[in-house]
């Protein structure tokens, strides 16, 4: 039961990524710090479902995803 919950944790843990991990990410395919923030404010704009953004707590979520699209 304890291994079973294991899994579930990381299999949670790993569908999203940090907004840090996703900055370095960008980094490494040449976007700077502006353009990282314009792409994500313009993701939540168009409500792209990879970007979700809780108002209440803000708090971004970024799903663990291939964001060739964006680079």
């Amino acid at each position: 039961q304890i291994e079973e919950l294991k899994k579930s944790t990381d299999i949670k843990a790993s569908k999203f990524i940090t907004l840090k991990d996703f900055s370095i990410f960008m980094k490494r395919n040449n976007k700077t710090q502006n353009d990282i923030k314009l792409i994500i404010l313009t993701a939540i704009k168009n409500n792209d479902k990879r970007f979700i953004y809780n108002k209440k707590d803000r708090k971004l979520l970024i799903l663990n995803s291939d964001f060739k699209d964006l680079v």
